[in-house]
């Protein structure tokens, strides 16, 4: 008689669903959740981290099992179990079939696993056109175009009461140097305080310009002009609601003069308008309450010379930062930042 099957391993919720989904049989329903799955795409050891399979310059040749079949996971464990040396980036799927490069391509998704899976790259384009035909992705403009910037506007209350961020955007929150080992070490999945949008402040490329436009240069802060670098954590904000304009100023006056809308009062150099204090009206300004981040928040550092390096994804099944490096277990705690 034969050995028991082991028992499977899942590395993440996405890993769990595929495996249900599989020993049901029920194939609809594995295509469901891997629509809507991150998958893990590797990369060479000198492939810089913010290169991504949705651009051109991407390089294949890490992710290439043979001449014509790509390898792809849907979790770090399932990767390691291939690869244990390589690093890797994350690619949305629908995006990834959507940038598929090659139809003479196969997609290899979790080679040798119970939850693998083989697609020719016809099947793939096949794929990717019907994700977008019934609107599971939108299509991928050639350049985008940069979001525009919203006009200043006068210091007055606002017409609705409860003004919001109008629709799901990428939050951006500047991580002081000592709370980055929480989340790195601890697992640490909370956000809270003064938030920006992505699209507004895509142009601060470097610590210093980061820290005078929002305000972060104020008695007491862990920030310092000569900072080599700083780390950011970028999120969906999935409910709108949680981040709201911080309207009122720095004493009991200066939120009266805002009626209902004013709730909000903080030290200098906070100004109350609804904007980012070094701004000049340019960054619209949000808090939050502390709020747990989802799948998919992603930690970057930015350095003074303008680079940007993504460090590391929160995966919530697992309750942890995964790090693409494949020597990431080896850090020692100390942030670029502070050394």
């Amino acid at each position: 008689m034969g050995e028991p099957e082991a028992a499977f391993e899942p590395g993440n919720r996405i890993d769990q669903e595929l495996y249900e989904a599989a020993q049901s049989g029920d194939s609809d329903a594995f295509l469901r959740v891997l629509l809507n799955a991150n998958v893990l795409v590797p990369i060479p050891a000198d492939a810089p981290l913010e290169m991504t399979p949705v651009q051109r310059e991407f390089r294949w040749d890490a992710a290439l099992r043979s001449e014509a079949a790509v390898q792809v996971f849907t979790s770090l464990v399932r990767l390691r179990e291939v690869l244990p040396e390589s690093r890797f980036v994350y690619a949305d799927f629908r995006e990834l079939i959507g940038v598929w490069p090659r139809e003479d391509w196969t997609m290899l998704l979790n080679p040798g696993a119970r939850i693998g899976a083989s697609l020719g790259g016809d099947q793939v384009l096949a794929l990717s056109e019907w994700a977008l035909r019934v609107g599971l992705v939108q299509a991928r403009p050639e350049v985008p175009l940069p979001p525009p910037r919203p006009e200043p506007t006068p210091r007055m209350p606002p017409e609705d009461l409860d003004d919001r961020i109008l629709s799901p955007s990428i939050m951006q929150k500047v991580v002081p140097h000592v709370h980055v080992a929480w989340y790195l070490e601890q697992g640490y999945d909370r956000v809270g305080g003064f938030v920006h949008s992505t699209g507004d402040v895509a142009e601060l490329q470097t610590p210093i310009q980061l820290y005078e436009a929002l305000g972060l240069l104020y008695e007491g802060t862990s920030f310092s002009p000569g900072d080599e670098g700083v780390y950011v954590i970028r999120w969906p904000a999935y409910v709108p609601d949680l981040y709201r304009i911080p309207f009122g100023g720095r004493n009991e006056e200066d939120l009266a003069a805002w009626g209902e809308a004013g709730w909000v009062i903080e030290r200098p150099p906070f100004l109350g308008s609804g904007f980012a204090p070094g701004s000049a009206g340019s960054i619209r300004e949000y808090k939050v309450d502390s709020v747990r981040l989802p799948f998919g928040a992603e930690m970057y550092y930015l350095g003074r010379d303008r680079s940007e390096r993504f460090i590391a994804m929160y995966d919530p099944d697992r309750l942890a930062w995964l790090r693409p490096d494949a020597n990431a277990d080896s850090w020692n705690g100390r942030t670029e930042a502070s050394q």
